[in-house]
């Protein structure tokens, strides 16, 4: 809802969304370009991790197009290594203007399975590393060491 409610505000080019409980430390560069290269409606950034409990992966194919979601697994049923989705999307205004204003809507849950459904090119965006998860202990802690040890370089 958030982003379709701020949609006037955007502009009439593709931007980027970042949850705000991830830390990256990567250049979004080749991601943008992955963006404008697939003419996809939406790109969304994900990492490859054996650590799937807790968050949303997502499946594609061998070129890169968005074929499911799993969200958010409470244990570990599903087969790891998989493609987590990082919280990091660019995004093309006309996609976004097709929300409902106003509805209480997650990109994970129910805007990118639906509109895969519905066919709708979403690509995916490999990034290096994993993004960290900062709305936990553990991963703040972990955002705040890489943080003092880039600093200290």
């Amino acid at each position: 809802g958030g982003v379709r409610n701020a949609l006037e505000c955007l502009g009439d080019a593709p931007f980027l969304v970042l949850y705000g409980d991830v830390v990256i430390d990567e250049s979004l560069t080749a991601l943008r370009q992955t963006h404008a290269e697939t003419s996809a409606s939406a790109t969304i950034a994900v990492y490859e991790s054996e650590d799937v409990v807790g968050k949303g992966t997502v499946r594609v194919d061998p070129g890169g197009r968005v074929t499911g979601f799993a969200e958010k697994a409470v244990t570990e049923a599903r087969p790891a290594p998989a493609l987590v989705n990082a919280g990091v999307y660019v995004l093309d205004p006309a996609f976004v203007a097709e929300l409902p204003a106003g509805a209480d809507l997650d990109f994970g849950h129910d805007v990118f399975p639906d509109a895969v459904d519905r066919g709708i090119e979403v690509f995916s965006y490999r990034l290096a590393r994993p993004v960290i998860d900062v709305g936990t202990s553990a991963g703040l802690e972990r955002a705040r060491a890489r943080a003092w040890a880039a600093g200290t370089e």
